[in-house]
């Protein structure tokens, strides 16, 4: 999305199911614009749209796969020096 920041927190509104109290069906693709280093869009149980609300959320990258690529970097660099 040109010229559009985002940031941990944000929410966007894609849709308005107003006074329906269930919405049935689901996308088979959602083509939502890549975030900058340290955001990712929120799981909703495997989909990136909130279904009930019609809403998506930036939030942070999970820390599980930072610490992941840390102990990778540890371990490489352990090896080659011994």
């Amino acid at each position: 999305a040109p010229g559009v920041s985002f940031a941990s927190g944000q929410v966007y509104d894609l849709f308005d199911w107003g006074a329906k109290t269930s919405v049935t069906g689901t996308f088979s693709t959602i083509n939502l614009p890549a975030l900058t280093a340290g955001l990712s869009w929120k799981d909703f149980g495997g989909q990136q749209l909130d279904y009930t609300t019609g809403q998506i959320v930036v939030v942070p990258e999970p820390i599980g796969g930072v610490i992941a690529l840390v102990g990778l970097a540890l371990t490489a660099r352990r090896r080659r020096v011994g």
